[in-house]
C-alpha cells in the first residue's frame, strides 16, 4: 500500500543520491554504508518536500527507522513465531551490536502471545492431571487406585492429540484448551462410576458382580450425560469461525473417547487389578 510505496521512494532516493555523489558510477546505486551519510541523505529528502514520506518510517529526531515487511502466505501461529524468532536472530547478526533492532507489529505480537499461551496451557494440563490425581487418591484413600482411575481420562486426550497430528490440526489458542476442559468434565463421570463400584463391591466383595451392578446402575446415566454434553460442543461445527469448528469437533471426539474409557477401559482395569478400597473414616463409623 502507501507505506510500501513511501519506503521504496526513500530507498530509491538514497540509492540515487549515493550514485550521483560518486560521479554516476552504477556500482554505487545502493544504500550507503555510513550511518551519518544516510542521515544526511534523509534530511535532504525531507527538505525536497517529502517530509510526509519520511515521517512514515523515521521518527522526529532521526534516531529510529521503521521497516515494514509483509508475509505473503497465511502461516500458522507456530510458523509465524519461527519466522519472527529467525528474523530477530538474522537482524542481530547483520547489524552493529550498538544498534537496537526490534521486530514488532501485529504478526510478532500475535505469534509471541500464542506461543506463550500454548506453553502455559500445556504446563497447566500437567498441573491439572496432578491435582485431579491427588484428589482422587484422597477420595479412595489409595495412590494406586487413584492412578488407575486417571488412565481412562488421559487415554482419550492422547488419542485426540494423535488424531490432530494425523490430520494436520495444529495447537492454537482454541485446540490447546481441549485437554484441560475435557479432563475436568470426563472425570465427573469417572468419580460417579468409582463411587458406585466401591459401594457395590462392599456388599459381597465379588468384583464381577459389583461391576455388573455398577454398569447396570450408572452406565445409562453416564451415556446420557456424555451425549448431552457432546451435543452441546458438536453444535459448534456449524460455526463460520474455524477455531470454533475445531474446538467443537475435537471436544466431541474427546468426550466420546472418555465415555469409552469409563465404560470399557476402567471396568477392564478394575477387573484385572481387583483393587481393594480402604475404608474411609465415615465407613468405619458406620461399621462399628
Amino acid at each position: 500500500g502507501d507505506l510500501v510505496r513511501s519506503f521504496r521512494l526513500i530507498v530509491d532516493f538514497l540509492r540515487q543520491m549515493n550514485k550521483v555523489l560518486h560521479d554516476g558510477d552504477p556500482e554505487y546505486f545502493r544504500l550507503p554504508g555510513d550511518r551519518n551519510t544516510i542521515a544526511q541523505f534523509i534530511e535532504l529528502f525531507s527538505l525536497a518536500g517529502q517530509e510526509e514520506a519520511v515521517g512514515e518510517f523515521v521518527n522526529f529526531d532521526r534516531t529510529g527507522l521503521q521497516v515494514v515487511g509483509r508475509l505473503v502466505n497465511c502461516h500458522s501461529s507456530t510458523r509465524q513465531y519461527e519466522i519472527v524468532r529467525g528474523l530477530q536472530g538474522y537482524l542481530k547478526d547483520i547489524f552493529d551490536p550498538d544498534l537496537q533492532v526490534e521486530v514488532t507489529g501485529l504478526v510478532s505480537i500475535y505469534a509471541i502471545t500464542v506461543d506463550y499461551l500454548i506453553n502455559s496451557l500445556v504446563k497447566n494440563i500437567f498441573l491439572t492431571f496432578l491435582i485431579i490425581s491427588v484428589l482422587l487418591a484422597l477420595m479412595v484413600r489409595s495412590a494406586w487406585i487413584g492412578f488407575l482411575i486417571m488412565i481412562p481420562n488421559v487415554v482419550p486426550i492422547i488419542l485426540t492429540l494423535g488424531f490432530m497430528g494425523w490430520v494436520g490440526i495444529t495447537l492454537n489458542m482454541a485446540t490447546v484448551t481441549i485437554a484441560a476442559v475435557a479432563m475436568g468434565i470426563a472425570v465427573d463421570d469417572t468419580i460417579h462410576f468409582v463411587a458406585r463400584y466401591r459401594t457395590e463391591l462392599r456388599k459381597d466383595q465379588d468384583h464381577s458382580a459389583a461391576m455388573y451392578r455398577t454398569l447396570a446402575g450408572t452406565g445409562r446415566a453416564i451415556i446420557f450425560t456424555t451425549v448431552v454434553i457432546t451435543a452441546g460442543f458438536v453444535i459448534l461445527v456449524f460455526s463460520n469461525f474455524l477455531p470454533n469448528v475445531y474446538f467443537g469437533s475435537l471436544m466431541g471426539l474427546t468426550m466420546f473417547g472418555a465415555l469409552l474409557g469409563d465404560l470399557i477401559i476402567l471396568p477392564v482395569l478394575f477387573l484385572v487389578a481387583r483393587p481393594r478400597f480402604p475404608l474411609s473414616f465415615i465407613d468405619r463409623l458406620e461399621k462399628g
